[in-house]
């Protein structure tokens, strides 16, 4: 039985990341982490800890469509030969949906659990 246990612990900790792993995969996608998060990322793969992330987010509410997306990318086709107002007009419009979309993602980084 002892064998056992000592077996299936070296099986774990074989895949589970490291500190140094854990802190780094927390750094790169959250805005820092706390004992705990480190003590719960300690025994997992890095699979399972993407995973984790991935299906910690509790607060859906915080995540927002983003519909205009491939709108905003699009070029105009001849905007130069469209007259100066309309391409100021089309940039300003263009510009409110950008920072809309950008305070809509900051919005997001600061509102979810991670």
């Amino acid at each position: 039985m002892n064998y056992l246990l000592i077996v299936l612990s070296l099986t774990v900790n074989i895949y589970a990341l490291s500190i140094v792993q854990t802190k780094h995969l927390l750094d790169r996608t959250s805005f820092g982490y706390t004992q705990n998060d480190l003590k719960t990322y300690q025994y997992l793969s890095k699979t399972e800890a993407i995973d984790f992330l991935i299906n910690s987010v509790n607060d859906k509410s915080v995540i927002y469509n983003f519909p205009n997306i491939q709108n905003i990318s699009k070029r105009v086709k001849n905007f130069k030969n469209i007259p100066r107002e309309q391409q100021v007009l089309f940039r300003k419009n263009m510009n409110n949906q950008i920072l809309n979309m950008k305070i809509r993602w900051y919005n997001m980084m600061i509102m979810s659990k991670y």
